[in-house]
């Protein structure tokens, strides 16, 4: 299944480019500006960054059963981390599954809109864009970084083959909290850009705000992530969120610039003009 997202998503991106022009064509009100290279750029960051993140994780010295069973000590645990390790309620775990479906789907429905629907391959592009890069932070990241999940310390909720799956050691940060964030946030800046002086602009950023949030508790709640996690992943996310729009935009859109550092250094180059 992976293997086919990972082949799809540059095909959608080839369609997109190629009705750009057509796009930019139209009359309808549109805040944003796409140039072939700046999005070949943004994409591939998305796509360095996600194969970067798979690699890591390949290196990665599993849980085994043995440290399951003896390293339960959680003197090391930071304090505003520790009630984490006590949480197991699979009610939340259900409900930030389909609430991250939700959530991903949020920003598509923007599209029923009259003047987004009309430059509907920019509305897409900078979506997709915001995803590849949102999920390519959080692979790199969980890849790099062997945080075991609060669920590992917790012998009487779980299972000794819940506790050493594949996954947890990729506690940090919080995957579904973060792609969640990049959804919503870059939904709502969309709109917003379209439509600056709208009435629902509250209602859409209350909205934006809130389900990455109820995702975060929820995954807090199933014993999957500690609170540092969640608040990190919320963040980042939600950065990448408004991130992505805000650099395609016409007035502002090349003052701010991000691309992969390859070679000898690792992760992304920003800079900003002023």
């Amino acid at each position: 299944m992976n293997r086919k997202i990972i082949l799809d998503v540059p095909l959608l991106i080839l369609v997109l480019f190629a009705t750009m022009p057509a796009c930019e064509a139209q009359n309808s009100y549109n805040p944003y500006e796409l140039k072939v290279n700046k999005e070949l750029a943004y994409f591939t960051t998305g796509v360095v960054m996600n194969l970067g993140g798979l690699l890591a994780r390949t290196g990665k010295t599993p849980f085994t059963t043995q440290q399951a069973l003896t390293d339960t000590n959680t003197d090391k645990i930071p304090s505003f981390d520790l009630s984490a390790v006590k949480q197991s309620n699979a009610a939340y775990l259900n409900a930030s599954n389909y609430a991250l479906y939700a959530a991903m789907a949020l920003p598509l429905l923007s599209l029923a809109d009259g003047r987004i629907n009309d430059n509907a391959v920019t509305t897409i592009l900078l979506y997709v864009e915001t995803i590849a890069i949102g999920s390519g932070a959080y692979n790199l990241t969980s890849g790099l970084v062997s945080r075991r999940r609060p669920l590992t310390y917790n012998t009487q909720d779980f299972t000794i083959e819940e506790r050493t799956a594949s996954n947890v050691k990729e506690s940090f940060f919080s995957g579904h909290t973060s792609i969640s964030a990049c959804a919503s946030f870059c939904g709502a800046k969309i709109f917003n850009d379209f439509h600056p002086h709208s009435k629902l602009t509250p209602v859409v950023w209350t909205v934006a705000v809130t389900f990455p949030a109820f995702i975060g508790l929820a995954r807090y709640k199933a014993g999957k992530h500690f609170p540092s996690d969640v608040v990190t992943g919320y963040v980042v996310g939600a950065g990448i969120g408004y991130l992505i729009p805000q650099l395609h935009r016409i007035d502002h859109g090349d003052r701010l610039s991000i691309a992969p550092m390859l070679g000898n250094g690792k992760g992304l180059y920003l800079s900003y003009a002023f």
